[in-house]
């Protein structure tokens, strides 16, 4: 194959644009790659440097292919930096919240590795959903592996290594961060599920969304099963109504006397069997096992870091109203 007809094997393919996309989502990999190999032990520092890798990809394909796609990641940056600047103009005393704050503008929102870059690789199919779909199931499969590691490794040590509120090292049965990624995870399969015809690509979606319900059940927050819990009902929702449901209930009387007996006994299964349940997961959890533990016992007290933070929050909301200085 020539020159030219490389050049344009790789446009119609829009691999360089693939890449961008595929190596922004599973950036997670690459970062945890990159900070075992290296020598130097500041993770942030192999965020940004991943963060280029993806943004590569992305302007190579712009400067060969498309030079318009730039344009609505440049009108979303302009929006949001001239807001930042407005709001600074009025308090100069929030330049820690957006230039040094860990969740701030600079540090969170114009990084290259998150934030509203995104908008400038989904700039990048604008006119090719199914291209977006592929590259983006390459990207979630790579945080898929991630997170898969990441488990296994919990097993083995019986613990996560995270920082608390005062940013000192201390050993939790749970991580939040997993348990978010993983619940999302769920919902793209679920998502690829409905769309897929073939039926072992099926059965591996499936067993993937399987997988990161039951890790980020066992070891990630109420918030990330709520998440998976309200994306299901939504997608049953979609589906009752797109098959007329509804309809076929008031026509077919006795779907009901079937549907009431069953949701019956499945309750009555799961609320005799879960201390089973609990004991089998914690055989394979090292005793570990957060969520499922708290909801059947109504207990929250692995997260206390939480209700420190919220508490402070709600302070500063009593302090003051929302344009006086209570944030200084």
């Amino acid at each position: 194959m020539n020159r030219q007809g490389l050049i344009k094997k790789i446009k119609e393919e829009k691999l360089l644009a693939g890449l961008a996309l595929m190596t922004f989502i599973g950036i997670v990999l690459l970062e945890s790659f990159l900070f075992r190999v290296s020598v130097f032990n500041d993770y942030n520092y192999y965020r940004v440097i991943s963060g280029f890798f993806p943004l590569f990809f992305a302007l190579l394909h712009i400067a060969l292919f498309d030079r318009q796609a730039y344009k609505p990641f440049l009108f979303i940056l302009a929006l949001v930096l001239g807001l930042a600047g407005l709001s600074l103009l009025y308090k100069p005393y929030y330049d820690y919240w957006y230039l040094n704050f860990p969740g701030g503008l600079l540090r969170t929102v114009l990084r290259p590795d998150r934030g509203i870059v995104l908008i400038l690789y989904l700039s990048l199919f604008k006119d090719d959903i199914k291209g977006l779909v592929k590259w983006a199931s390459y990207g979630f499969l790579l945080v898929y592996i991630h997170d898969i590691l990441q488990f296994l490794v919990f097993i083995k040590r019986g613990y996560f290594i995270s920082s608390n509120h005062l940013g000192v090292l201390v050993k939790r049965k749970y991580d939040l961060s997993l348990g978010y990624s993983t619940a999302m995870l769920f919902m793209y399969f679920v998502f690829l599920l409905r769309l897929e015809k073939n039926k072992k690509l099926r059965l591996a979606y499936a067993v993937g969304a399987l997988c990161a319900f039951y890790i980020s059940f066992s070891i990630g927050s109420r918030g990330a099963l709520l998440s998976m819990v309200i994306y299901l009902a939504l997608v049953a929702a979609k589906s009752l109504k797109e098959h007329k449901f509804f309809l076929n209930l008031v026509e077919y009387k006795g779907l009901l006397s079937r549907i009431l007996p069953l949701i019956f006994v499945l309750s009555l299964i799961i609320t005799l069997f879960s201390p089973q349940l609990i004991n089998l997961s914690s055989k394979y959890l090292n005793g570990d096992l957060d969520n499922l533990e708290n909801i059947l016992e109504e207990e929250d007290n692995s997260e206390e870091d939480k209700g420190i933070r919220s508490s402070r929050n709600v302070e500063i909301f009593k302090d003051g109203d929302f344009f006086e200085d209570s944030a200084r």
